[in-house]
Parts: C-alpha cells; sequence; structure tokens
C-alpha cells in the first residue's frame, strides 16, 4: 500500500504545473463551445474534442463541467489519457489547495484504491503485475 501511495503522490505532484481549478470554476464550462470534464482530478477542454468522440458528442457533453472520472473509468483504461492527443486536451487540474485536508486525505484514499482494484480492467492485465492470476499468462497479455 506504501508503494502505491508515493505512487499517487507523485503523479499529484506531476500535476502542480497545471493551474488551479476549482469545482465552481469547472461547473461554468458546461456548453458545447466551452465544455471541460474532469477525469481523475485533471481537467480537459473537450469543446472541439466533443464532436470527434467515439460515444457521440452528446455522451460526453451530458458530462461538461463535472467531475466524470466514475462514468469514464466505466467504459475506458487508465491509459487513454496517457496518449498525447488528449495531454494536449489538459487545462488544469482539481485545486486540491482549496479543500479541507480531511478531504484530500479521502481523495488520496480513493485514487489508491483504484490502483489497487482497476476499475475497468481486468485485475490480471494490470501491467504493474501486483496481482497475479494462475490462469492467465504473458501470452494473454500479449494479445490484448
Amino acid at each position: 500500500m506504501k508503494k502505491l501511495q508515493k505512487e499517487v503522490m507523485s503523479d499529484l505532484m506531476q500535476l502542480q504545473s497545471l493551474p488551479a481549478v476549482s469545482m465552481e470554476e469547472l461547473a461554468k464550462h458546461n456548453t458545447p463551445g466551452d465544455a471541460w470534464v474532469m477525469i481523475d482530478g485533471v481537467v480537459y477542454n473537450v469543446s472541439k474534442f466533443h464532436a470527434m468522440h467515439p460515444g457521440g458528442s452528446q455522451l460526453l457533453l451530458k458530462y461538461a463541467g463535472t467531475d466524470a472520472t466514475k462514468d469514464f473509468k466505466m467504459m475506458h483504461t487508465d491509459a487513454v489519457l496517457k496518449k498525447p492527443q488528449y495531454q494536449r486536451l489538459r487545462v488544469g487540474r482539481l485545486a486540491v489547495e482549496d479543500l479541507p485536508p480531511k478531504e484530500v486525505k479521502k481523495l488520496i484514499a480513493g485514487k489508491v484504491r483504484e490502483r489497487w482494484v482497476p476499475w475497468s480492467e481486468p485485475y490480471f492485465l494490470d501491467p504493474r503485475g501486483t496481482l497475479k492470476s494462475p490462469y492467465y499468462q504473458p501470452k494473454h497479455m500479449a494479445f490484448q
């Protein structure tokens, strides 16, 4: 668990270079011409991307101005947002410095749990290999 906590803290520190965005500011960006969504504490400007979204524009716009993490993770892997085309959509990060310390601790604990048991990826396909399956071998990973 300590290793996962360090990973989460490292990720949070990397995000510090992005401008802080409060939940109130995020909520203002909820129209097709000005659509922002937050996923895992990172704010993305999807104003132009929503028209190209494979799931349809309306689906993405439904979450404009909100934290879409839970629903995003039901359909996508964490690796999706690591791709360069999505990194360019980043406009900010959740302003954790505006949150009470108790909320920050709760947020970090939640992120650690997410990494321990991924939302949409079977545990045996976890590239870190922290949870092993006796049935799935490296050839199964290669097939993916």
